[in-house]
């Protein structure tokens, strides 16, 4: 496959040797007109940024793209932090973030069940919706132990 940045000084040659206009050499040589009209990047527009970046990194390696982006911007070499990001990441600066280190788990009591009714008690809001989007919430309370709430035979638990 022939690339554009191949095709160009054909095109070039065309319309400086044979005369031809650029729209028929562009035609004739199968590329776009915009890419016979841009100007080539130049490729180290970026040295001495990357340089000093690279010095200030060496020097102060706990420094991030932000902190380096300050000092950068301080000498005058930046404005954009885009920019110094792009080439922080091209030189692969970029900072490890650290792993946080696993406590050691602390010993866990298992509590004993209960055996008989109103040893142990456990109680928790429980929310819900109605049919006509109101809300309401309510308090649960069981026995652990035979897994009753209070008021349940009085017929309190049994409806809204």
């Amino acid at each position: 496959m022939v690339r554009p940045r191949d095709k160009k000084p054909v095109a070039q040659r065309m319309v400086s040797v044979l005369g031809l206009s650029k729209m028929r050499a562009c035609g004739l040589a199968g590329l776009a007109r915009s890419t016979f009209h841009n100007q080539e990047c130049d490729v180290d527009k970026d040295l001495s940024l990357k340089e000093r970046m690279k010095e200030l990194a060496a020097r102060y390696p706990s420094y991030g793209s932000p902190r380096l982006h300050a000092m950068l911007k301080a000498e005058g070499l930046v404005v954009n932090h885009k920019r110094t990001e792009r080439v922080y990441c091209g030189l692969k600066l970029a900072l490890r973030t650290k792993r946080r280190k696993r406590k050691a788990p602390a010993l866990r009591i298992v509590r004993p069940e209960p055996t008989c009714s109103n040893q142990v008690w456990a109680m928790d809001f429980v929310s819900d919706a109605l049919y006509c989007h109101r809300r309401f919430r309510a308090l649960t309370i069981v026995d652990c132990h035979s897994k009753e709430s209070p008021g349940e035979d009085r017929g309190v638990a049994r409806g809204l």
